[in-house]
């Protein structure tokens, strides 16, 4: 039997195929979820063992895309992964027509155990391939997306874990060491290197905004000094425009990285990740209001931005410096629907725009592009 292994993990992909080869089993690999549909399609396996969490494409979405093609529908799906951990992901994985799961770490005999059942159903009758209305699909996506909020919960009040269990380190250490930097300092460096990791896992699932956080980070930080702002302000932003974009975590990896026009559907889950990002940050005890910044990061001077179509005085000054700095960002940038437009094309959008976005915020930047700096914040 040809068994296709689809997991990120090279140690996990590893010890499965010594499971499979030590019982005759040829066994065909793949990274991720994009690389296993290609290799299924090239040339239909026997069986398809896959993780749950995956980069670039993940087994729901893998498993979902096999059973809505004719050659692939029929072969049986088996999640190996430690994703399980309540009803709403294996109900979702159910629903698409996985044949079982195995959590990670099961020892060897209860892998057989479960894996000998769809083995041994080889007398099954052949699937038809799925269609989806929009219901449907508007179904899955919303289904999907509640799961991965559940696990951004989950990730969030282990960091919140950590963060108490270092604070307390932290301060003992002070006792011991008066050499030590304050524990505001301390835990201060601790929230920035957290938001930073937070930043990372969100770009790590989109090859094309890998730093994109950061950089508007930069950018916002020295928009912020140019305009006199008070150091908390200064920190406030910083901190909010490295994690504006947490709650895309929430968004299916492939839309984000879909080079063609988007349905009003997937549209409409872009949008909904301002809101995300806001119930995600707003649990964790930040001293500054960086929850409320990342809310409106694209809301616009006239009503016309999003989730609640604030207008001018409505949006916190500090979420206006943040959308001018995201729109340079982001049309300076390499997208997988268009190449970098440039900061001199960002600034003409936003200087043409007034009624959009804030004009002294615009003004600041273009002093800042005069003098060679912005250009210099966007490289790093």
């Amino acid at each position: 039997m040809r068994v296709l292994i689809a997991d990120d993990s090279a140690d996990d992909r590893l010890l499965l195929k010594y499971y499979l080869e030590t019982r005759g089993h040829t066994v065909i690999e793949a990274s991720n979820g994009v690389e296993a549909l290609e290799k299924s399609r090239e040339d239909p396996p026997d069986l398809v063992i896959s993780d749950g969490l995956m980069p670039e494409m993940n087994g729901f979405n893998l498993l979902r895309a096999m059973r809505m093609e004719e050659s692939l529908a029929s072969i049986p799906f088996v999640f190996y992964s430690s994703v399980f951990k309540d009803a709403h992901e294996s109900e979702l994985a159910e629903s698409l027509g996985a044949a079982a799961f195995i959590v990670k770490g099961t020892d060897e005999d209860e892998f057989w155990k479960k894996l000998g059942s769809v083995l041994a159903a080889d007398a099954r009758p052949p699937a038809q391939p799925r269609t989806e209305d929009a219901t449907e699909e508007v179904d899955y996506l919303r289904r999907y997306s509640s799961i991965v909020a559940i696990r951004l919960e989950r990730e969030v009040a282990d960091l919140r874990k950590a963060q108490a269990a270092l604070a307390a380190d932290i301060a003992e250490r002070e006792r011991a060491e008066a050499a030590l930097l304050s524990s505001n300092s301390q835990l201060e460096r601790m929230v920035y290197d957290v938001a930073e990791a937070m930043g990372r896992i969100v770009e790590a699932r989109d090859p094309y905004t890998q730093g994109h956080q950061e950089r508007t980070a930069a950018v916002c930080k020295q928009i912020a000094l140019e305009m006199g702002l008070s150091d908390f302000d200064v920190a406030s932003l910083t901190m909010a425009a490295l994690v504006h974009d947490i709650g895309q975590l929430a968004v299916p990896a492939e839309i984000l990285t879909r080079p063609g026009r988007l349905s009003d559907i997937e549209f409409q889950l872009i949008q909904d990740h301002p809101q995300k990002s806001y119930e995600i940050l707003r649990g964790i005890a930040f001293p500054w209001p960086v929850a409320e910044i990342a809310l409106q990061h694209h809301e616009r001077l006239d009503g016309s931005g999003y989730p609640s179509g604030l207008k001018a005085k409505e949006i916190l000054p500090l979420a206006r410096i943040l959308a001018v700095a995201d729109v340079i960002e982001a049309m300076a940038s390499h997208r997988p629907y268009r190449p970098a437009l440039g900061v001199d094309a960002a600034l003409a959008e936003l200087r043409g725009a007034p009624q959009k976005y804030d004009q002294d915020v615009v003004a600041t930047c273009t002093q800042l592009h005069s003098t060679g700096r912005l250009a210099e914040l966007l490289k790093s």
